[in-house]
Protein backbone atom coordinates (compact mmCIF):
# COMPACT_ATOMS: atom_id res chain seq x y z
CA UNK A 1 0.00 0.00 0.00
CA UNK A 2 1.49 3.36 -1.10
CA UNK A 3 0.07 5.91 1.51
CA UNK A 4 2.19 8.74 -0.13
CA UNK A 5 1.91 8.27 -3.72
CA UNK A 6 -0.32 11.22 -3.96
CA UNK A 7 1.58 14.05 -2.41
CA UNK A 8 3.10 16.60 -5.31
CA UNK A 9 5.21 18.85 -2.39
CA UNK A 10 7.10 18.21 0.43
CA UNK A 11 3.93 20.12 2.54
CA UNK A 12 1.34 17.86 1.48
CA UNK A 13 3.69 14.72 2.53
CA UNK A 14 4.78 16.14 6.19
CA UNK A 15 0.60 17.09 6.46
CA UNK A 16 -0.68 13.33 5.39
CA UNK A 17 2.10 11.81 7.82
CA UNK A 18 1.15 13.70 10.60
CA UNK A 19 -2.35 12.44 10.03
CA UNK A 20 -1.44 9.19 9.37
CA UNK A 21 1.04 8.80 12.43
CA UNK A 22 -1.86 9.78 14.68
CA UNK A 23 -3.61 7.13 13.41
CA UNK A 24 -1.35 4.38 13.27
CA UNK A 25 0.84 4.91 15.85
CA UNK A 26 1.20 2.34 18.63
CA UNK A 27 1.19 4.54 21.72
CA UNK A 28 -2.36 5.72 19.91
CA UNK A 29 -3.43 1.85 19.90
CA UNK A 30 -2.34 1.36 16.45
CA UNK A 31 -0.21 -1.43 14.73
CA UNK A 32 3.55 -1.20 15.19
CA UNK A 33 4.27 -2.84 11.94
CA UNK A 34 1.74 -0.59 9.66
CA UNK A 35 3.73 2.71 11.57
CA UNK A 36 7.06 1.27 10.65
CA UNK A 37 5.48 0.85 6.74
CA UNK A 38 4.54 4.94 7.24
CA UNK A 39 7.50 5.73 8.18
CA UNK A 40 9.62 3.81 5.49
CA UNK A 41 7.99 5.22 2.89
CA UNK A 42 8.11 8.93 4.54
CA UNK A 43 11.36 8.55 4.00
CA UNK A 44 11.65 7.97 0.96
CA UNK A 45 8.68 9.95 -0.47
CA UNK A 46 10.34 12.83 1.19
CA UNK A 47 14.32 11.65 -0.68
CA UNK A 48 11.92 11.79 -3.94
CA UNK A 49 10.22 14.86 -3.20
CA UNK A 50 13.51 16.91 -2.28
CA UNK A 51 15.45 15.61 -5.07
CA UNK A 52 13.08 15.75 -7.51
CA UNK A 53 12.60 18.27 -10.26
CA UNK A 54 8.93 18.81 -8.76
CA UNK A 55 10.31 20.95 -6.46
CA UNK A 56 11.99 23.21 -8.80
CA UNK A 57 8.42 22.93 -11.39
CA UNK A 58 6.63 24.42 -7.45
CA UNK A 59 8.91 26.96 -7.17
CA UNK A 60 8.90 27.90 -11.00
CA UNK A 61 4.72 27.78 -10.40
CA UNK A 62 5.10 29.56 -7.75
CA UNK A 63 7.11 32.02 -8.73
CA UNK A 64 4.87 32.54 -11.95
CA UNK A 65 1.63 33.02 -9.29
CA UNK A 66 3.24 36.05 -7.51
CA UNK A 67 4.43 37.21 -10.64
CA UNK A 68 0.92 37.53 -12.05
CA UNK A 69 -0.54 38.82 -8.94
CA UNK A 70 1.88 41.53 -9.13
CA UNK A 71 0.86 42.15 -12.63
CA UNK A 72 -3.03 41.97 -11.66
CA UNK A 73 -2.25 44.95 -9.07
CA UNK A 74 -0.34 47.05 -11.34
CA UNK A 75 -3.05 46.79 -13.93
CA UNK A 76 -5.68 47.81 -10.97
CA UNK A 77 -3.46 50.58 -10.22
CA UNK A 78 -3.54 51.91 -13.68
CA UNK A 79 -6.94 51.50 -14.24
CA UNK A 80 -7.86 53.84 -10.80
CA UNK A 81 -5.49 56.41 -12.14
CA UNK A 82 -7.10 56.47 -15.26
CA UNK A 83 -10.52 56.68 -13.81
CA UNK A 84 -9.56 59.35 -12.08
CA UNK A 85 -7.51 60.92 -14.75
CA UNK A 86 -11.04 60.76 -16.31
CA UNK A 87 -12.91 62.06 -13.93
CA UNK A 88 -10.43 65.34 -13.71
CA UNK A 89 -11.17 66.18 -17.12
CA UNK A 90 -14.79 65.30 -17.08
CA UNK A 91 -14.76 68.46 -13.98
CA UNK A 92 -12.41 70.58 -15.82
CA UNK A 93 -14.80 70.25 -19.05
CA UNK A 94 -18.19 70.73 -16.83
CA UNK A 95 -16.08 73.95 -15.67
CA UNK A 96 -14.96 75.08 -18.67
CA UNK A 97 -18.92 75.39 -19.89
CA UNK A 98 -20.30 76.50 -17.10
CA UNK A 99 -17.24 79.59 -17.43
CA UNK A 100 -18.31 79.58 -21.45
CA UNK A 101 -22.68 79.77 -20.19
CA UNK A 102 -21.61 83.17 -17.66
CA UNK A 103 -19.49 84.47 -20.68
CA UNK A 104 -22.40 84.41 -23.33
CA UNK A 105 -24.88 85.11 -20.27
CA UNK A 106 -23.17 88.69 -19.38
CA UNK A 107 -22.65 89.64 -23.29
CA UNK A 108 -26.14 88.86 -23.99
CA UNK A 109 -26.76 91.11 -20.54
CA UNK A 110 -24.38 93.93 -21.98
CA UNK A 111 -25.62 93.52 -25.63
CA UNK A 112 -28.96 94.27 -24.31
CA UNK A 113 -28.48 96.86 -22.01
CA UNK A 114 -26.98 98.41 -24.60
CA UNK A 115 -29.89 98.29 -27.31
CA UNK A 116 -32.15 99.52 -24.55
CA UNK A 117 -30.28 102.53 -23.89
CA UNK A 118 -30.44 103.20 -27.52
CA UNK A 119 -33.85 102.80 -27.26
CA UNK A 120 -34.11 105.42 -24.56
CA UNK A 121 -32.62 108.22 -27.48
CA UNK A 122 -34.27 107.32 -30.47
CA UNK A 123 -37.05 110.01 -31.45
CA UNK A 124 -38.27 107.61 -34.15
CA UNK A 125 -39.84 105.66 -31.36
CA UNK A 126 -42.05 107.90 -29.89
CA UNK A 127 -45.83 107.94 -30.33
CA UNK A 128 -48.34 110.72 -31.05
CA UNK A 129 -47.98 112.22 -27.61
CA UNK A 130 -44.11 112.72 -28.03
CA UNK A 131 -43.11 109.95 -25.52
CA UNK A 132 -40.84 107.78 -26.38
CA UNK A 133 -42.09 103.69 -26.07
CA UNK A 134 -39.70 103.45 -23.05
CA UNK A 135 -41.38 105.93 -21.24
CA UNK A 136 -44.86 104.74 -21.75
CA UNK A 137 -43.43 100.99 -20.67
CA UNK A 138 -42.29 102.89 -17.36
CA UNK A 139 -45.56 103.94 -16.86
CA UNK A 140 -47.20 100.80 -17.66
CA UNK A 141 -49.14 101.77 -20.54
CA UNK A 142 -48.00 98.79 -22.68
Amino acid sequence: MSYFSSCKNLDELKSLFRTLAKEHHPDRGGDTATMQKINLEYESAKKRLKNSSNNHYNAAQDFAEKMRREEERKRKEREEQERKRKEREEQERKRKEREEQERKRKAHQAKYKEASEKCKNKDHDRDLFGKSVYENKQMGLF
